[in-house]
């Protein structure tokens, strides 16, 4: 009886192992899902929480839209306040992408009286594989949002912000400088 049950104790403990890892395991390819979005996806419904989601893990506070027909979410960080205009696009970037961001800033800013970075997360050329992709703004728009201090930062930057921040190699507020000081493209180091 004893030996019985001891093996039915080991089996148990066996079998709370195996959920373990399979509960890690359905964890892992749900943010692998999750990054893939950011990749791929356009759409209110289908890129804008996965980018939300990944502003936060890379340390900001990001609070999602309190209505339609506002910005796509507010960032912040010690570094200062965003307003988010969060795009998908089958091309670039567009300037009405970037006049969006700039009436958002500018319609917080008389909502809330605080200056808001306007910034652009786009995932441009969303049906090309990353490597392959083109600019990621259309010449007008780069030109727009570099007058106007648009940040423009794209999902494949937050794609390779979060595989270093798993590795363990993400530099936090390098990154954030990077955004809050852009002009145009955000130029990051750790972005390739």
């Amino acid at each position: 009886e004893e030996q019985v049950a001891a093996e039915i104790s080991g089996l148990e403990e066996e079998r709370e192992a195996l959920a373990r890892k399979l509960a890690d395991a359905r964890l892992r390819a749900e943010q692998a899902a999750a990054s893939a979005a950011l990749l791929y996806e356009k759409g209110k419904n289908e890129l804008e929480p996965p980018v939300r989601e990944a502003l936060r893990a890379l340390g900001a506070d990001v609070r999602a839209p309190d209505r339609e027909g506002i910005e796509d979410g507010l960032v912040s960080r010690p570094e200062g306040e965003a307003v988010l205009e969060i795009k998908g696009r089958k091309g670039p970037i567009k300037q009405e992408d970037v006049r969006q961001a700039v009436q958002w800033a500018a319609d917080a800013k008389g909502r809330d009286g605080v200056d808001y970075k306007p910034l652009i997360v786009g995932n441009a050329h969303c049906e090309t594989p990353p490597a392959e992709r083109g600019d990621p703004l259309a010449p007008n728009a780069l030109d727009y949002a570099r007058n106007s201090g648009v940040a423009v930062l794209t999902t494949v930057q937050v794609y390779e912000a979060l595989r270093e921040r798993q590795e363990g190699t993400f530099d936090e507020p390098a990154f954030w400088r990077a955004v809050f000081s852009a002009k145009g493209p955000v130029e990051w180091p750790g972005s390739g």
